[in-house]
């Protein structure tokens, strides 16, 4: 069975609207993690204020969410989705630069594997070594920044990384279901070109 789409589009003018939003978005989270980075001038001080941040934008519906039940629109504002991938890359990706480690393709797709299986508990994790020395530095990060805790020798997602899963993933859907957007307009452009 077909999911629904994550947000409806009916027009390249929608396409464009939801796009700019997703930007203004993303600007804006940049903007708080600066605004913090200056207040605070201090990593231990960063540290803890970049983790509230983090569990703010987590706290809200994601798109699932969302496009399940509309009415949220009249109690949260739209789009946190973009604001957690947004600080993800900022505080984990970004991060984990300042440790001179490459957050390649595969540390991105095994992090995110690393989320799922730690929310479902199961599978097991292979990778190279540069893969797994990074990932390492990515969970050292996950952890100060409240997405995951040890527990007695396991990993484990905290609520607030429960929440970053679940907004990761749809963020993964969106530029999955945007695409194929994109794709069915630009064919329906050709067609009307006579192309």
């Amino acid at each position: 069975m077909k999911k629904p789409p994550l947000v409806s589009v009916n027009s390249v003018e929608e396409l464009k609207k939801i796009l700019f939003l997703q930007g203004t978005i993303t600007r804006a989270v940049k903007t708080e993690v600066l605004a913090v980075a200056i207040d605070t001038q201090n990593p231990e001080k960063f540290i803890p204020a970049a983790k509230a941040l983090l569990a703010k934008y987590a706290k809200h519906p994601t798109l699932t969410e969302f496009s399940k039940n509309p009415k949220l629109t009249t109690l949260y504002k739209w789009g946190a989705t973009f604001g957690v991938t947004a600080l993800i890359g900022i505080l984990i990706f970004e991060g984990s630069k300042v440790l001179q480690i490459s957050a390649s393709e595969e540390v991105r797709r095994i992090f995110l594997l690393l989320l799922k299986n730690l929310d479902r508990a199961g599978e097991e994790i292979s990778a190279d070594v540069n893969a797994m020395n990074a990932l390492e530095s990515l969970i050292a990060l996950s952890m100060a920044y409240g997405i995951m805790i040890r527990k007695k020798e396991k990993l484990t997602l905290t609520s607030v990384g429960h929440r970053v899963l679940r907004h990761l993933t749809d963020a993964a859907r969106f530029i999955e279901e945007m695409g194929q957007v994109h794709t069915k307009f630009q064919a329906e452009k050709a067609k009307a070109d006579g192309r």
